[in-house]
């Protein structure tokens, strides 16, 4: 073989992952590529639908598309498949597998502990909330992408909004009034 697939680890939000396999042999003898998935039995044909599978018309291209973030379509695809050369006379086989990342773990509603208070740390597969020593202060930090924010002095900043919309109200009443 010239040309050999390889394993992939996809993430879950992906689209699209192609492979190629190829080889050579003489004129007389032209080589014929086929693709399988081994752990379902089946050889890989071109189809549309959830899963879009494309084969080149000289096999040597395999290729899915699947919707952004479709873990069922990603399901029907995530296996072990083997690409087979043959020529006739002998065949030769590249074994190559697609993993998919699972999905995040889903964040939760937070409830107060038993004394009323936030849990010090909350943490899921892609968000990191805690609340540090000073109880005002929230951080908010996105795994993996190194977005953080942290927002304290919550009631403080609701307290000033709220004065604000008041001083707004009450000067707009009084130039209806003392006009």
């Amino acid at each position: 073989m010239t040309d050999k697939p390889e394993s992939v680890h996809l993430a879950y939000d992906e689209t699209f992952v192609e492979f190629f396999c190829d080889a050579t042999s003489d004129d007389s003898t032209p080589v014929q590529i086929r693709w399988y998935q081994t752990d379902r039995g089946r050889e890989v044909v071109n189809m549309s639908g959830q899963v879009n599978v494309t084969v080149s018309a000289d096999g040597t291209m395999l290729s899915f598309m699947v919707r952004a973030n479709d873990t069922e379509g990603w399901a029907l695809v995530t296996g072990r498949y083997q690409c087979v050369a043959s020529n006739g006379y002998s065949s030769e086989v590249a074994e190559f597998s697609i993993t998919i990342e699972p999905l995040p773990t889903p964040l939760y509603v937070l409830n107060t502990t038993p004394s009323g208070n936030l849990p010090r740390t909350i943490s899921s597969a892609s968000l990191d909330l805690s609340v540090d020593s000073n109880p005002n202060c929230l951080h908010l930090r996105h795994l993996g992408r190194f977005s953080a924010l942290r927002a304290c002095y919550i009631n403080l900043i609701v307290v000033v909004v709220v004065v604000v919309v008041v001083v707004v109200v009450v000067a707009s009443v009084h130039a209806q009034f003392f006009q």
